[in-house]
């Protein structure tokens, strides 16, 4: 590799890792707004620690049914950006929805849980994306990227407890969505996946046609 091709590989991976950076601080930002502030909230609602018990419960079910989906989704239809855009503007809308009816328990719970189902498995699906991406940066260093996360998780913990405890609880989801609407900007500028059961497919075709030019012979 030629000095400029090394110069550009560099400055490539160096963005990279920046744009990851700060996708992943700005996503647990928001990741701290609902899990940790969560139960708070609905306290605050008037909710009983039983109810809170069932809903964080149906969260996380609903994260462990997301997760094989939103794999299969990034692997055969839509690559990775596309498809966190899209559940974006899903979560958002939902937020929004919640802000609207927050009083109304039938509408509010189960907004809670299909935005923590889109929601939560984005960690996932990013850590997937920066090791699909390493094979265009080789440089790519997982540990310095998802610190990201963690100082994002830290600085939103005193924020939002500070903000939530002044100026209290109806920006809530408003909140959500601004974090949210943040991360579109970087997930944009970075480079996109290619569909992995796309590639295989590709591969299986290659491995028929020399097999069925074999047998021809």
């Amino acid at each position: 590799m030629t000095g400029a091709g090394k110069d550009t590989l560099v400055k490539g991976k160096r963005s990279c890792t920046v744009l990851f950076f700060s996708a992943y601080f700005i996503y647990y930002a928001v990741y701290c707004v609902f899990s940790s502030f969560i139960v708070l909230f609905l306290t605050e609602q008037g909710y009983s620690a039983t109810v809170c018990g069932i809903i964080t419960s149906l969260t996380f079910l609903a994260n462990l049914l997301m997760e094989p989906v939103g794999g299969y989704i990034t692997d055969t239809f839509l690559p990775t950006r596309r498809y966190l855009l899209v559940c974006i503007g899903i979560v958002s809308m939902v937020c929004a929805f919640c802000t609207k009816f927050m009083n109304q328990s039938w509408l509010l719970l189960p907004g809670l849980v299909l935005a923590a189902g889109l929601a939560y498995p984005f960690s996932q699906l990013m850590d997937a994306w920066v090791n699909l991406s390493k094979e265009s940066y080789p440089g790519l260093i997982y540990s310095r990227i998802r610190a990201g996360g963690s100082i994002g998780f830290a600085v939103m913990s005193v924020i939002g407890g500070f903000y939530f405890k002044h100026w209290g609880w109806n920006r809530y989801f408003q909140m959500q969505i601004l974090l949210f609407l943040m991360m579109i900007p970087f997930l944009i500028l970075l480079p996109d996946t290619r569909l992995g059961n796309h590639r295989k497919k590709g591969r299986q075709r290659k491995v028929f046609r020399l097999f069925r030019r074999f047998s021809n012979w």
